[in-house]
């Protein structure tokens, strides 16, 4: 049976005119793609929801903070025979979520940290520039194995610097297989004013991470490149990776 495709996506109200305009338009085209089955908004308040759709099931929830990745794990993981596809608000889904998305997540242990498409001066769609930093869709199935441990760890708020890399290390370091088929799975970034509003360094996310480089092919796994952010300035002399495997502990 074909897996129902759930759109996640937060609403905030912008500074400008310009910039709510462009959010408003990417939920307009998104529910007018019929690319999803159903929509969660999770509506912060002050924002207005301007576009809904008669043709989608909604469900709109009240917030009155930043969504984390944990709250959208948690609300996917109760969901049956479903993926369950988180995107910043500001992110077109344009291709590829059919039979590409299903081929991406073939086993339940597979998870998707996209990278977007910005538009260029002539007007032309390409790869943002080093791809491996940023990721603005978040795609998983609802039967993988969302534990506990899992949601503690993803107790991070979406829309801050370093918020990516930081789940991206999450998912990987509780045995998921991170995948990054920006060339099959194509998204659009609407923002003309490509500055950013916050402090780099005040607001950032601190500790371990990862860069997902695009993936080799639809299903396969992404290069991934460990870091880890830090504000103390002393040199360490090296990382131990303590990998735990499950086993039968005789008594």
């Amino acid at each position: 049976m074909t897996p129902r495709r759930v759109l996640y996506i937060q609403t905030f109200q912008a500074e400008g005119r310009e910039r709510q305009a462009e959010l408003d338009l990417c939920l307009k085209r998104n529910m007018e793609s019929k690319i999803a089955d159903a929509f969660v908004i999770y509506q912060e308040a002050g924002s207005t929801i301007r576009h809904t759709s008669t043709d989608v099931p909604t469900e709109i929830i009240q917030t009155t903070k930043r969504l984390t990745y944990a709250a959208w794990l948690e609300h996917v993981r109760r969901q049956i025979n479903c993926i369950g596809l988180l995107a910043n608000a500001d992110i077109e889904l344009i291709s590829g979520f059919g039979a590409e998305l299903e081929t991406a997540l073939q086993t339940e242990d597979s998870a998707i940290a996209l990278t977007r498409y910005n538009r260029s001066h002539a007007e032309r769609r390409a790869l943002n520039r080093f791809p491996q930093w940023t990721q603005d869709l978040w795609a998983i199935r609802s039967d993988a194995n969302i534990s506990e441990s899992l949601l503690a760890a993803s107790s991070l708020p979406i829309g801050k610097p370093g918020c990516d890399n930081r789940f991206a290390h999450v998912l990987w370091s509780h045995g998921f297989k991170v995948k990054n088929p920006c060339h099959w799975l194509i998204t659009e970034h609407h923002h003309s004013d490509d500055a950013r509003r916050y402090e780099q360094q005040k607001d950032r996310l601190y500790g371990a991470a990862c860069y997902v480089y695009p993936s080799l092919s639809l299903n396969g796994e992404s290069e991934l490149q460990h870091v880890i952010w830090s504000k103390n300035e002393k040199p360490i002399p090296g990382a131990l990776l303590n990998q735990v495997r499950e086993r039968l502990i005789p008594w």
